[in-house]
C-alpha cells in the first residue's frame, strides 16, 4: 500500500519560519556587536540549511548560520598549472588576521550573548534552544576560492563559496548560496513543486530514523536536496503522490549514482573518504528504504 495522498500532503507543509526568523534576527545582533574583534571588518552573516532554504519540516529546529570573513580566504589550485601556481604564490601572502583569530573572536561574541548555551561542535558553534529561541549552529568561515585561472591579479577565474576548519583541523568547503540559488531556480521551473517534494522526502526520512530503519546521520537534510536536485524536472508533474511515486521509480531504476551532483553543481553528491560527499552506502540505505516505506506503509 503506497502511502496515502493526505499523509504526504502534510508532509509537504513547511515546517514553523516565526521562531526560526526570530532566532536568526536574535543571533544576528549578536554576531554584528560592536565590541567584536572583527568588527568594522563587514564580515557576510547569512543563512544556509534547511531554514534558509524554505525546505524545513516540523521535526527540524536548528537555524544553521554563517559568518564568513571576506578579506582572506582558503583556495584550491589543483586545477591551475605549475606556471599559474608560481604566478598566484607571487602575488598572495598569508593573511594577517588568521582564521584562529576570526573563529576565536565569533566564540566570544557569541558567549557574551548566550553564556553556557554556546557549545563547540566540530564544524560549528552549538546554541542550545531556550524559551521561543530555537536550537541553532554558527559557523565561523572564510571564503573558499576553487581557481580555475591564474595569471594575474587582473586575469584571474575562480567559484566562491565558504570554507572553515573542523576540530580535526580538516578544510571543509561548500558552495551555500549556490546551493540554495539552484534550489530556488528548480522551485520555480517545477512550478513549486520541487521544495514541497524535498519536504516529503525528509519527513520519510524522519520516520524511517523513528522506526530505526536507517540511523540518525545516513541522509542529512543537505544530501536529500542534492539527491533530488538531480531528478528532471518532468517528474514533478501531478498531486504529491504522483510526484512522489515518480521520484521513487526514477531513483529504483537510477544505474549509476556516480553521475549525481550537488545542488551547487560544482562536484559530485556521491563519494567515499570526503567530508563533502554522501558517502553511497548511505545514500542507497535511504534509497532502498524510502521504497519499501513507499510499498509497505502500515
Amino acid at each position: 500500500m503506497a502511502i496515502p495522498q493526505t499523509q504526504l500532503d502534510t508532509w509537504s507543509n513547511i515546517g514553523s519560519q516565526a521562531q526560526s526568523k526570530a532566532t536568526y534576527a536574535t543571533i544576528r545582533t549578536a554576531l554584528e556587536r560592536q565590541d567584536a574583534g572583527y568588527y568594522g571588518l563587514n564580515p557576510d552573516i547569512f543563512l544556509q540549511g534547511s531554514y534558509g532554504n524554505d525546505t524545513n519540516i516540523y521535526a527540524e529546529s536548528d537555524v544553521d548560520i554563517v559568518i564568513s570573513y571576506k578579506r582572506a580566504w582558503f583556495r584550491n589550485l589543483d586545477a591551475l598549472p605549475p606556471a599559474q601556481v608560481n604566478a598566484y604564490n607571487q602575488d598572495h601572502s598569508n593573511s594577517v588576521y588568521t582564521y584562529s583569530d576570526f573563529k576565536l573572536h565569533v566564540h566570544e561574541v557569541l558567549k557574551k550573548a548566550f553564556g553556557a548555551a554556546v557549545t563547540k561542535g566540530t564544524k560549528a558553534f552549538n546554541i542550545a534552544a531556550n524559551g521561543s529561541r530555537r536550537s541553532a549552529d554558527v559557523i565561523a568561515a572564510f571564503e573558499f576560492h576553487q581557481y580555475k585561472k591564474y595569471n594575474s591579479s587582473l586575469d584571474q577565474s575562480f567559484e566562491t563559496g565558504i570554507g572553515f576548519l573542523n576540530s580535526s583541523n580538516q578544510l571543509i568547503f561548500n558552495y551555500p548560496k549556490d546551493h540554495s540559488a539552484n534550489l530556488t531556480t528548480k522551485n520555480q521551473a517545477t512550478k513549486e513543486k520541487f521544495k514541497p517534494t524535498v519536504r516529503i522526502f525528509k519527513n520519510m526520512r524522519t520516520r524511517l530514523v523513528k522506526d530505526e530503519v536507517i540511523e540518525s546521520g545516513t541522509a542529512p537534510s543537505y544530501f536529500i536536496e542534492g539527491l533530488l536536485h538531480n531528478a528532471p524536472n518532468s517528474l514533478f508533474v501531478g498531486n504529491n503522490a504522483e510526484i512522489v511515486r515518480a521520484v521513487l521509480v526514477w531513483l529504483s531504476e537510477l544505474k549509476n549514482r556516480n553521475v549525481l551532483w550537488c545542488a551547487h553543481r560544482f562536484h559530485a553528491l556521491i563519494g567515499e573518504g570526503n567530508a563533502m560527499c554522501w558517502p553511497d552506502a548511505d545514500a542507497q540505505a535511504f534509497i532502498n528504504a524510502s521504497i519499501k516505506l513507499w510499498n509497505e506503509w502500515k
